[in-house]
């Protein structure tokens, strides 16, 4: 077995190379380090204590307006990765980046808001300046504008079948003002409601930009946290849009935003009118869709020649929101100079003592705050092997609070945690809460298998990705529990027994785990009903005709079923416990019945009534050739088909609806169903989706009562 610099199996072509080349005597004498430093796996010890002092002074010097947010693509940021970089070599890790380099550079689509840009509100002729960031801000796909337009205000800005608020206005060349969200007992598709498809419908309208704020009856002090991460898809040149603090919108509209928003509630049909102001406008950006970024990457290689190539990632983004056009600095020092600091920290003190028999991999992420590209990059181009990624460990936002935190992904990976756990002193574990997925770039390689716990404290954070996001924030105690988790896990992890972390088809094993999997029967009396409530599904649907039959239904669930009553039974309980049974009924409620009677009944109704539904916890559902169809949402049936017939299936679902696949006979585990979407090239990034993982946010915030 023969391996590359960082220790990594390699093919034989690959090594006749290496050997040619100028990293011979390095390679070589890494391996007879190795050698000589084996010691059994049960005598090494973690190193030094990790010092959360140290780590609190390395938060003040990355959270200092000096590197200017640390936003990666700017000369700020290439700071703070140098500043990484330099620390990694002096704890004595080896360079693990591109050419025998600590850094591995990556591009991508840059972009922000630089000065000048302004606003200035025009009334009968007086004009009044506007002040960015009390007044007004730019968000963040603005294409480069300036101008003067009349301002429409156009209620929610919505423009789906059954209301329009463009439908009697002339929204070409205007400015359009419109309330952010959309009402919440509406049955329209709640994606209309996003800023970003509302400007997408603005701008094919022909309007010159959009201003949102906030509901007038629920608006508080306008904030000042900003949206940091683009997609270029999304932005557009010549057109612009903005959020309005919402005194100044309701300034436009004569005191009257609160009014208007009601009557178009109780009338549900558009309020839109000219405002009698006109809008001048400055908007300036910098665009790069081929920006420069860099991820630190410093390797703490094993004491094992045959499992050193293996290694434990133990990651945080360094990069912060920058600035803006104003010049005000957006510090990050909880999300995340609190993350990259312990990172630095764990560095130092893993290095300083006996090493454990995998290699660890610390990383120091760039541009998570514009869209995790520095991870993503880095699983893209499989820097490292996928399959000797043993696990790994992600900080970010751990610096705040009062000494707890949230560990997400521990409930998707359960054998992986325990192993974990009983390695950890009890009084530090104590302080973590299981939870199930979660984000930041620990997300993404989660998705693809590999055991991946994300630290996140659990306290509010009001001030994050705002400028009052400094070190004064940050908790010692915090820094000091989170480090010493981490230092006992990942040494843990790296000194695991051969097997406990790396098996066969963890991803189809994963992803199954987490799918949302449906079962469907076409009556009660169905035989299928007999075999679905039998088995372990998160959502059962049954088709019936009244509330009698609902009942006879609920009734024959085995006793460990969940009937869904209310919208937090779909997420984990406090103690972690994953919930697997949610019964929805499909069927149309007989005339008459009541709200109140629905929710007595503890069922969530799917029906196919024709028009809006009043009723709490009931969506309408339509029927389809190959299942039902509700609100975008397809749900397709696969009966144990064949391969082909499963790819026919696959090939029949357009790729840009969400599906599920409900499988009523499949007798087998649901993860040789997977094993199998993987084996026809799915893409595992929509293989949640398609067994279900949208219909559970779709159940959350519209089937089940409030």
């Amino acid at each position: 077995m023969v391996r590359d610099s960082l220790g990594r199996v390699k093919d034989a072509r690959d090594v006749e190379i290496r050997i040619e080349g100028k990293g011979t005597m390095r390679f070589l004498t890494a391996v007879v380090a190795a050698l000589v430093t084996l010691s059994p796996v049960v005598a090494l010890e973690p190193g030094e204590d990790f010092d959360a002092q140290r780590a609190l002074s390395w938060v003040q010097r990355l959270a200092d307006d000096e590197l200017q947010g640390r936003r990666t693509g700017t000369a700020a940021g290439d700071r703070a990765a140098d500043l990484m970089a330099a620390t990694f070599r002096e704890a004595g890790l080896e360079p693990a980046g591109d050419n025998g380099d600590f850094l591995q550079s990556f591009t991508f689509p840059f972009y922000q808001l630089v000065h000048p840009n302004r606003m200035s509100i025009t009334t009968q002729g007086s004009a009044r300046e506007l002040t960015y960031s009390d007044d007004f801000y730019f968000l963040t796909g603005s294409g480069q504008s300036s101008g003067t337009a009349d301002i429409l205000y156009v209620g929610y800005g919505l423009s789906a079948a059954g209301y329009d608020d463009l439908r009697d206005v002339d929204p070409r060349g205007k400015v359009l003002l419109a309330m952010e969200g959309m009402p919440t007992e509406w049955s329209l598709d709640r994606g209309l409601a996003s800023s970003i498809s509302k400007a997408r419908q603005a701008h094919a309208s022909g309007a010159a930009g959009i201003l949102f704020f906030p509901d007038p009856e629920r608006a508080s002090a306008f904030p000042r946290t900003r949206i940091w991460s683009f997609r270029p898809e999304n932005h557009r040149d010549g057109f612009f849009v903005g959020r309005l603090n919402p005194a100044v919108a309701d300034e436009l509209l004569d005191g009257q935003a609160a009014a208007l928003k009601n009557r178009i509630l109780r009338e549900r049909r558009p309020a839109s009118r000219p405002t009698g102001e006109a809008l001048q406008w400055e908007c300036h950006v910098e665009l790069d869709l081929q920006r420069r970024g860099a991820t630190v990457l410093g390797l703490l290689r094993g004491s094992s020649v045959e499992r050193s190539s293996e290694v434990v990632i133990v990651g945080a983004h360094y990069d912060g929101g920058g600035q803006d056009p104003d010049g005000t600095i957006y510090n990050g020092a909880e999300d995340n100079a609190s993350g990259a600091s312990v990172v630095l920290e764990l560095a130092r003190a893993m290095a300083s003592g006996k090493r454990p028999a995998r290699s660890v991999l610390f990383a120091g992420w760039g541009a998570e705050e514009q869209g995790a590209h520095g991870s993503q990059h880095f699983l893209a181009t499989e820097h490292w092997p996928l399959e000797e990624i043993v696990a790994v460990f992600t900080l970010d936002n751990v610096g705040a609070g009062s000494g707890r935190f949230r560990l997400f992904g521990a409930r998707n990976f359960p054998e992986e945690f325990d192993f974990l756990a009983a390695a950890v002193d009890r009084s530090v574990m104590e302080r973590f809460t299981p939870r199930g997925l979660g984000g930041s770039d620990g997300w993404y390689f989660q998705i693809r298998g590999i055991p991946s716990l994300f630290a996140h404290a659990d306290a509010p954070q009001p001030y994050v990705h705002s400028p009052q996001d400094d070190a004064e924030t940050i908790s010692l105690e915090m820094l000091d529990v989170v480090g010493r988790f981490v230092q006992q896990a990942a040494f843990a992890a790296a000194d695991a027994p051969e097997g406990t972390f790396v098996r066969p088809g963890r991803l189809p094993r994963y992803l199954s785990r987490h799918a949302f999997v449906a079962g469907w029967a076409r009556a009660a009396d169905d035989p299928d009903w007999q075999q679905l409530s039998e088995r372990d599904f998160d959502l059962l649907i049954v088709e019936v005709g009244s509330l009698e039959e609902a009942g006879l239904v609920r009734n024959s669930l085995p006793s460990s079923a969940t009937v869904v009553t209310g919208r937090n039974a779909l997420s984990d309980t406090e103690a972690g416990a994953p919930l697997r049974v949610v019964l929805a009924l499909r069927g149309v409620p007989p005339r008459g019945t009541s709200g109140a009677d629905l929710a007595a009944a503890g069922v969530a109704m799917l029906i196919d009534a024709a028009g809006p539904t009043s009723f709490p916890g009931v969506a309408r559902f339509e029927s389809t050739r190959s299942g039902l169809l509700a609100e975008g949402i397809e749900i397709v049936t696969v009966n144990d088909h064949s391969e082909s017939e499963l790819a026919e299936t696959l090939g029949a679902i357009d790729e840009g609806t969400t599906a599920l696949l409900v499988d009523i006979s499949f007798d087998r585990p649901l993860s040789a169903l997977t094993a199998r979407l993987l084996d026809l090239g799915l893409n595992p990034d929509r293989i949640e989706s398609l067994l279900g993982g949208n219909l559970r946010a779709h159940l959350m915030r519209s089937l089940l009562p409030q």
